[in-house]
C-alpha cells in the first residue's frame, strides 16, 4: 500500500508518517520499482501503535521505548506500567496547572469592569502584573519565571491574588 493509503489505513497524515520514518521513529518501508513506498501489514500495524501512543500523550522518546517494548517478546509488563504511570503523573501535573491558570483567569474576568470605560483591570494586569506579583510574592516568583519555572510562577500568581478584589 502506499504511502496516501498508509494515511488513511492509520489515520496519521503523510508529512507525520514521512516524519516518523526520518527520525527513525517507524522503520522506512520496502519501495517498489516505482521508487514509491510499499507499507505492509506490519508496518500499518507499527503506525497504528505510534498514533495510539501520541494520542495519549507520550512524547517521541517515550514513544520509542514503548515501541521497543511492544516489539519485545520478552517485555516485563511492569516496565510498560512504570511509563504509563510517569505519563499519568505528568497529566496530574499539568491538570493542576491548567485549574490554577483556570482560577487566574476567573480572577481576571471577575476583575473587569466590563464596560464602556476604557480603564480595563485586565489590561493592568497584563501590562505589569508579573512586576506587582513578584514584588508582592517576595523573590521566589521572580526566580521561577527566570528559570522557566511557569507553573510555579503561575502558582505564586495564585497564591498572592493577582488582583486585589
Amino acid at each position: 500500500m502506499n504511502i496516501s493509503q498508509a494515511a488513511r489505513e492509520t489515520g496519521l497524515s503523510q508529512k507525520t508518517i514521512r516524519y516518523y520514518e526520518g527520525i527513525k521513529l517507524a522503520p522506512a518501508p520496502m519501495r517498489k520499482s516505482n521508487g514509491y513506498r510499499d507499507y505492509s501489514s506490519a508496518d500499518i500495524e507499527l503506525l497504528g501503535f505510534l498514533r495510539q501512543t501520541r494520542q495519549f500523550g507520550f512524547s517521541i522518546e517515550e514513544c520509542r521505548a514503548l515501541l521497543d517494548l511492544y516489539q519485545n517478546p520478552k517485555r516485563q509488563s511492569a516496565q510498560v506500567h512504570q511509563l504509563v504511570q510517569a505519563r499519568l503523573v505528568a497529566f496530574d501535573q499539568r491538570i493542576k496547572e491548567m485549574q490554577q491558570m483556570r482560577g487566574l483567569l476567573s480572577d481576571l474576568v471577575a476583575a473587569c469592569a466590563n464596560d464602556q470605560q476604557p480603564h480595563c483591570a485586565i489590561m493592568d494586569v497584563f501590562s505589569g502584573g508579573l512586576n506587582k506579583v513578584a514584588d508582592n510574592t517576595a523573590d521566589n516568583t521572580a526566580d521561577n519565571a527566570r528559570t522557566g519555572n511557569s507553573s510555579a510562577v503561575y502558582e505564586s500568581e495564585a497564591n498572592s491574588k493577582v488582583l486585589d478584589k
